[in-house]
């Protein structure tokens, strides 16, 4: 998924389908993306888009949670998608 990421442009705003979510991530660490000379910013707004199409994933087999827990999950989705879209890179 790392690779997917480095691949793209960094969209402002988020923008779903963009990446595949695996349940085997690449691994973000953030030390070594400093290191790259990646942002701070850039790698928060990495993370969190990882997040995102983290909980997406968890998600898609909806048999598995109530109709409460799968309100909460989209609810919080929004959330991350509106924390993402409020970061900034160019300032």
């Amino acid at each position: 998924m790392f690779e997917q990421m480095l691949s793209i442009d960094l969209p402002e705003k988020y923008q779903a389908g963009l990446i595949s979510y695996r349940p085997k991530l690449d691994g973000l660490d953030s030390f070594d993306l400093r290191r790259m000379g990646i942002s701070e910013k850039k790698i928060k707004k990495m993370i969190i888009w990882s997040h995102i199409e983290y909980m997406k994933f968890l998600v898609e087999d909806t048999e598995q949670f109530t109709e409460e827990e799968l309100e909460y999950a989209n609810k919080r989705i929004k959330e991350e998608i509106e924390h993402y879209n409020s970061i900034n890179l160019t300032d």
